[in-house]
């Protein structure tokens, strides 16, 4: 009765009574390893992944071939580090299981049912070249999948009038950064020429995909299991089939190990190499993309002109304004990310020092419904602030949890935005520059960490690019210091945003 009561709680993401009713289950049936691995599952949800992490690992302990239990305690990874050294550890733990995966012999068995459950969508905000990483989870995930479902490896389509071409994603719904980064490429492709499918498969389902369905002339959505989907992908023998976002659904990720058309692709909706045999293109920008950029694909990369994307510019006519009682209208306001999960350890000394620079001044961030790791946040903004002898409290905001027009309110409030180091920004970015704030950012070496580069370079301001950390607490400060040139630069963006 515990265990029933904790999935009616855990359906209605009522997470703290799920986890109350798991517990006292558990005292009564400690063996139940169904219920162990719901426990850890919901740790996550809050964010404590040291205790999530334990409740799969003991189910490990009791029984080494529980597939379930043995791939998340491989593969899941915290929501928020605690330093740069957990980074390291977690890295490397992943590494490990990749190892132990790739030598055991029942994939086929064991791995269909968990992936369909399970995605590693995390592993790209460590900020790091996932090449490695991502061709071996490739190959075990595809081997597994091949075996599974051989009938899904050799695919040949008939030639027709119009090209047909699909889009597949698990974040088609209205509002969401991946539909708004690339329905443009629905809207307009050529109806003389190409024959549009969609195929929606988030957890959700059709999850209030108005925006794809007007301009999709075949739309499928969930429920159906990956086997299902598959069939009905290739019963519409596309020509091209392009994921955009792979890795954030556990769905996407056994499709793709699959032969479902003549040639997939894969684009930056998750901007990493998929690691997939199956996957012929990566999609991207030549903007975005290093000259050496190819080595850090399995795929064959494609650079797309410009940005290779048609955004369309946001209505800031519909952003609220989210309540900012306590603060200081006058002061210089930085809003950081807004993606917390993006924001690293080893960049929050950033804050402090801008601080000490520029004086009286807010940071702004945007917290997420995990209160674990929202813990872990405030404990490192607190030890940073106190390294040089500020307060966090005195500096930082953390806003709970926004919508999208909450968030694009607060952009509109911000005097300016620090772009995340090593995940940069993208449809928060571009929403930005339709407000006209400035973005400070700093290009790495990976596709992902050069979103806002690209954009800056595309209208003409590299002023707002560093060179360095230094170079990024310097740009900053000074935008705050200097108002006149700010608002100087402001009429820029203004002027060279969505030409």
């Amino acid at each position: 009765l515990h265990f029933q009561y904790a999935a009616l709680a855990l359906s209605q993401m009522q997470i703290p009574l799920a986890i109350e009713r798991l517990q006292k289950g558990l005292t009564l049936d400690p063996t139940n390893a169904s219920a162990q691995v719901a426990l850890g599952e919901a740790f996550a949800y809050l964010g404590d992944f040291d205790q999530s992490y334990n409740c799969f690992q003991s189910v490990v302990e009791a029984d080494p071939n529980h597939a379930g239990a043995a791939w998340r305690a491989a593969f899941s990874l915290p929501l928020i580090y605690r330093d740069e050294s957990e980074i390291v550890e977690s890295r490397a733990r992943y590494e490990q299981g990749l190892s132990d995966w790739r030598r055991r012999n029942d994939l086929a068995r064991s791995i269909p049912q968990t992936i369909q459950t399970f995605a590693n969508d995390r592993l790209a905000e460590q900020g790091q070249n996932d090449l490695k990483l991502q061709r071996l989870y490739g190959t075990i995930v595809g081997t597994a999948v091949s075996q599974a479902f051989p009938r899904t490896l050799h695919y040949v389509g008939r030639r027709r009038d119009r090209r047909r071409i699909g889009f597949l994603s698990a974040n088609f719904h209205d509002g969401h950064p991946v539909q708004r980064l690339f329905s443009g490429w629905l809207h307009h492709l050529d109806r003389t020429e190409f024959e549009i499918f969609t195929f929606s498969v988030g957890r959700d389902g059709q999850n209030n995909i108005r925006a794809i369905a007007e301009v999709s002339e075949n739309l499928l959505g969930s429920p159906w299991q990956p086997s299902t989907l598959a069939a009905h992908i290739q019963e519409s023998e596309l020509d091209v089939l392009i994921y955009l976002d792979v890795a954030s659904s556990p769905y996407s990720q056994v499709l793709a190990a699959m032969k479902l058309a003549r040639v997939q692709c894969a684009t930056w909706g998750h901007p990493s190499t998929t690691g997939y045999s199956t996957i012929d293109y990566f999609l991207s920008s030549d903007l975005m993309e290093r000259p050496d950029a190819d080595a850090n694909y399995t795929e064959e990369l494609i650079r797309l002109p410009n940005l290779s994307i048609n955004y369309a510019r946001p209505d800031t006519k519909t952003a609220t304004f989210p309540d900012m009682n306590g603060e200081k209208p006058e002061v210089p306001t930085f809003l950081c990310g807004p993606a917390i999960q993006k924001l690293l350890p080893q960049f929050d000394s950033i804050y402090p020092q801008v601080a000490k620079t520029v004086g009286d001044c807010r940071f702004w961030f945007v917290g997420i419904d995990a209160p674990n790791a929202m813990e872990i946040f405030n404990n490192r903004l607190a030890a940073a602030f106190s390294d040089l002898g500020l307060r966090s409290e005195d500096y930082c905001t953390i806003y709970p949890p926004l919508q999208s027009h909450d968030l694009s309110g607060l952009l509109a409030a911000s005097d300016i935005v620090l772009d995340p180091i090593l995940w940069s920004g993208a449809d928060k970015a571009l929403e930005a520059f339709a407000h006209g704030r400035p973005v400070v950012t700093l290009p790495g070496s990976t596709m992902r960490s050069r979103h806002t580069y690209a954009m800056l370079q595309r209208m003409r301001i590299p002023e707002l690019i560093a060179a360095d950390v230094d170079d990024y607490i310097s740009i900053a400060a000074n935008l705050a210091q200097d108002s006149r040139g700010r608002s100087a630069i402001e009429e820029r963006i203004a002027k060279e945003n969505y030409v």
